[in-house]
């Protein structure tokens, strides 16, 4: 690599970081009744009208990251699949969004299936 290049690419990097120095991060379990995995639910981190969008894998395992400016807000995390129950988790502040955080989709009646809208975040 060049001398100027490395340069160039340590600025960007650093100036990419001081952009965004904040970030809210938390990590579980999708589980059914029985304490099965929930495969392919829908994970939604908002924070301060964003929204980071993950799914589970065929574990029930997620991880989900909103990189933020500095300061704190509130934190709403929801989880949801059709067939079962949208559940929602708030945290008064993004600091004290639980790691882990599991939960547990109880399934719905035929009436009541958890919607999703658009590209996948929750109803």
């Amino acid at each position: 690599m060049t001398g100027w290049r490395w340069r160039v690419e340590i600025l960007v990097a650093l100036l990419a970081g001081a952009a965004c120095d904040g970030s809210t991060h938390t990590a579980g379990h999708v589980r059914d009744e029985a304490g099965a995995p929930v495969a392919d639910a829908v994970v939604v981190l908002t924070r301060g009208g964003r929204r980071a969008v993950v799914r589970t894998d065929s574990a029930g395992a997620y991880e989900v990251t909103q990189l933020h400016g500095t300061g704190h807000a509130p934190v709403e995390v929801r989880f949801c699949k059709a067939g079962f129950r949208t559940e929602a988790r708030a945290f008064a502040r993004d600091d004290s969004v639980a790691r882990p955080l599991d939960v547990t989709l109880r399934r719905s009646q035929p009436d009541t299936v958890a919607r999703v809208r658009g590209p996948g975040p929750c109803a």
